[in-house]
């Protein structure tokens, strides 16, 4: 190795005399002035001017001889050079075998057995020796152990015993016996070490003596010689330090690192606190992180639940960018005060790597209003971009419940082209006391949220107006997460196309825009049962909304409103699509009567719905509610249009009846009733013409299914006669037919009224399709009973009104 003073011989120049000794055929002149060099386990010849030699203990004089040392550590202290010092090197010391180099300056290794006892401080700069004060390392305190080295007079320099008068000085530095040049003394207070640096014999008072502060070494056999250029110079690297970040404000800090650094001698360049570390000697510090990470501990963040430790966390992250290194937090707590940060996506990431999640938790609102803000570049996916993880096991806290911060948690880009974020995720995190969760913003696509956490908050989408020259939402998805939020706040699918597997949203609306596309694969929940208004799902404009194989439970009320509502564009081919889904029905869900539907729908609005192959627990005890108003729904079935030639009617003609008899009809109002819902009701009326025999009308409409589907709707209706004693027969029955138009046995009868029902009575319809049937067919029957009267001209009559059917396919 080289510096700018220094000439390199080359093997070929020596001449060998014998055994391991080599010759130089011409000596080198160094600086003049006193150098400290150290040496270690290596087998080396030398040849010298006039040193003093300290070797095992022991000082040595040397002549200009050659000395052979053999596998000995050894401390070389130059009082005058006056002749160049050479090192041929005999074994290998990292480079080559036999290279001649010039020894470099290196810090020194203290011998272990020329320390003094410990101190407790130290004072660097010139101080009055009496009364108690404050030094570099902290406050005095009465009897303490000082080490005093910045005085003016450099032979009052020494370790002092303080008090409140005079200081005395400390018996083990006063016996000078025990005294040499060389010992090492450790300050308490900072951990750290000095040596003693004087010339002859010690006289205490009269002898200057100097302190320079020791760094350890690591064997020079685990590492390489090296050079390299600083501010175009060559300058050398000499040896491998272990330090805290010099950005620590106190002893505790200094030490928490215990990361590993580079010693540039004689350069000093500009610091961050943590990569690059000026020393106050004119070196440099370059960290290492020979783990292949950077910690928020290596900028001298102290993680305890109330230090605040944001700005060194701010530097911890810049390096681990420059550096393409992971920031990696393994401490329970780090408090980030009010600051917002930014992650380089494709740069670093942040990652826990303790035996729990670190929680990140902030004071306040952060300051540009998110925690974390992940940022990419102006690039388009690459390989070396797949599979990128930017935000991995920690947990992030805001504000305590219903007091939750107006802040994003993360927030995922900029919004801006040249911070694209695509490829990544964000991994087993948990988030609490943020309004807004994850907030997602254009320039993102090919996103996953993974195995995460969050309570109070909900998730944030870019505005849904659309710009053709924005990307956003290709393959984003939402897997194995858990949500849930109390705030009644919707989240917005306003673009993309999002997968959410395996999640639960508990307690969130959900809202699709514009031409979002969502598939649900999932756990939708209202675990609030008093919200009777709550939404689970709103399907709005040309979006698409398709839950699959997912739980949607309503926890026992009553279906108050309907909880999904489907307001997709007329004419498109967006809308809510239910397939493979299982609904709770833990209780009778009546309807209202007079409130938001005639009938208890799962879904509302006047968009396009569809269900298949559902699943309803508790479907024995209970009916089954229909899905919507506008789902396989019978032709004219609100009676809303005049014409009812679209029923079916069955003419039962016994005795003298006749066609004339039985009549269907659409009316507004018939004497004093009018309808339960909209603006016209169907009539049945049935007039005896007299003989006896079975006279009346059924009217019903068939629908194609197929073994297996589910069956569900409902009517409402009521007579004007009281059918107790048999004065008729009116009840809403069910047919099944075969392929054929076979009716098959075990009709099934829904309702029979037995008495004069005054009222709208509403009449549940549902069931499974039995084997064998591909047609069904719901109807309304009104008979005229000849038992109770022969009196021809008698006049009975049956009103229906919303009868609603629909076929839920497997």
């Amino acid at each position: 190795m080289s510096n700018a003073n220094a000439t390199v011989w080359e093997p070929s120049k020596l001449t060998k005399i014998s055994g391991n000794t080599m010759s130089v055929p011409e000596v080198f002149t160094t600086e003049a002035g006193k150098k400290n060099y150290t040496l270690t386990k290596f087998t080396y010849a030398m040849h010298t001017g006039a040193l003093e030699l300290y070797l095992d203990g022991k000082y040595l004089t040397l002549g200009k001889d050659w000395i052979e040392l053999t596998d000995s550590s050894f401390l070389l202290l130059l009082d005058t050079v006056v002749a160049g010092l050479t090192l041929v090197a005999v074994g290998k010391v990292g480079i080559s075998a036999d290279l001649v180099i010039e020894l470099p300056p290196a810090p020194v290794v203290p011998d272990v057995d020329a320390a003094t006892l410990p101190v407790a401080h130290v004072a660097i700069e010139d101080i009055t020796l009496s009364g108690l004060q404050t030094v570099e390392s902290g406050d005095i305190a009465n009897g303490d152990r000082v080490l005093v080295l910045g005085q003016s007079n450099a032979a009052n320099n020494g370790i002092y015993v303080a008090s409140t008068g005079n200081w005395e000085v400390a018996a083990d530095w006063a016996d000078t016996s025990l005294i040499v040049s060389g010992c090492t003394v450790l300050v308490t207070a900072n951990s750290k070490l000095y040596h003693s640096v004087y010339t002859g014999s010690l006289v205490i008072g009269t002898t200057e003596v100097t302190f320079k502060e020791v760094t350890p070494d690591i064997p020079s056999a685990t590492y390489p010689s090296l050079e390299a250029a600083v501010e175009d110079e060559t300058i050398e690297v000499l040896t491998f330090i272990t330090t805290g970040s010099y950005l620590a404000t106190s002893s505790t800090e200094h030490n928490v690192s215990g990361n590993m650094y580079l010693k540039i001698v004689g350069q000093a360049v500009a610091g961050d606190g943590c990569r690059y570390i000026p020393t106050t000697d004119g070196n440099t510090l370059v960290g290492m992180f020979p783990n292949g990470y950077v910690t928020p501990e290596h900028a001298g963040a102290a993680a305890a639940y109330n230090v605040y430790a944001g700005d060194k966390i701010a530097v911890a992250n810049a390096v681990a960018a420059a550096l393409n290194m992971p920031l990696v937090f393994f401490k329970p707590n780090y408090n980030m005060g009010t600051d917002s940060f930014i992650i380089d996506g494709f740069a670093t990431s942040w990652e826990g790597r303790g035996g729990q999640p670190s929680r990140l938790y902030w004071d306040s609102v952060p300051a540009e209003g998110y925690g974390l803000l992940i940022k990419g570049e102006d690039v388009y996916e690459a390989n070396d971009r797949m599979a990128k993880s930017f935000i991995t096991h920690l947990n992030l806290s805001g504000g305590p419940k219903n007091s939750e911060f107006t802040a994003s948690a993360i927030q995922i880009g900029t919004g801006a082209s040249e911070d694209k974020v695509s490829c990544g995720s964000i991994d087993y995190v948990s988030v609490r006391g943020f309004k807004t969760t994850f907030e997602f913003t254009d320039y993102v696509w090919k996103f996953h949220i993974t195995n995460s956490r969050t309570i109070g908050g909900v998730i944030k989408m870019p505005p849904s107006a659309w710009n053709a020259a924005v990307d956003f939402g290709e393959c984003m998805v939402i897997r194995d997460c858990f949500f849930a939020d109390t705030s009644n706040t919707p989240v917005y699918f306003t673009r993309g196309e999002w997968h959410i597997l395996g999640s639960s949203f508990n307690n969130i609306p959900i809202v699709t825009e514009r031409d979002a596309i969502v598939y649900w694969e999932g756990h939708i929940e209202n675990p609030n049962n008093s919200l009777t208004t709550f939404k689970y799902v709103e399907v709005t404009g040309a979006s698409l909304f398709c839950i699959t194989k997912s739980w949607v439970p309503n926890n026992n009320r009553a279906f108050d409103e309907p909880y999904f509502i489907s307001d997709a564009t007329e004419g498109k081919t967006g809308g809510l699509i239910m397939r493979d889904c299982t609904y709770n029905m833990s209780g009778d869900y009546n309807v209202r009567g007079s409130g938001y539907a005639p009938h208890d729908y799962l879904v509302d609005g006047v968009g396009r719905v569809a269900i298949q192959n559902p699943h309803y627990l508790g479907f024995v005890d209970y009916y089954i509610p229909p899905v919507s108003k506008y789902t396989n729904m019978m032709a004219n079935g609100d009676c809303e249009s005049s014409d009812m030639s679209v029923y079916h009617k069955r003419e039962f003609l016994g005795g003298n009846a006749t066609s004339s008899d039985l009549v269907l009809t659409s009316e507004t109002v018939d004497g004093s009733i009018t309808p339960n819902w909209g603006s016209r009701f169907g009539k049945i009326q049935v007039t005896y013409a007299g003989d006896g025999g079975l006279q009346g009308l059924e009217v019903g409409q068939y629908f194609a299914c197929k073994p297996g589907d589910i069956y569900t709707g409902g009517v409402y209706i009521r007579n004007d006669w009281d059918a107790s004693n048999d004065a008729g027969l009116f009840q809403v029955i069910i047919y099944y037919n075969d392929a054929l138009g076979n009716r098959k046995l075990g009709d099934k009868v829904e309702a029979r009224v037995e008495t004069l029902q005054n009222d709208w009575q509403y009449v549940r319809i549902g069931g499974i399709v039995p084997k064998g049937c591909t047609n069904i067919r719901p109807c309304v029957q009104v008979l005229y009973n000849t038992g109770v009267s022969n009196t021809a001209g008698t006049v009975i009559t049956g009103y229906f009104n919303e009868f609603h059917f629909e076929i839920q396919p497997l």
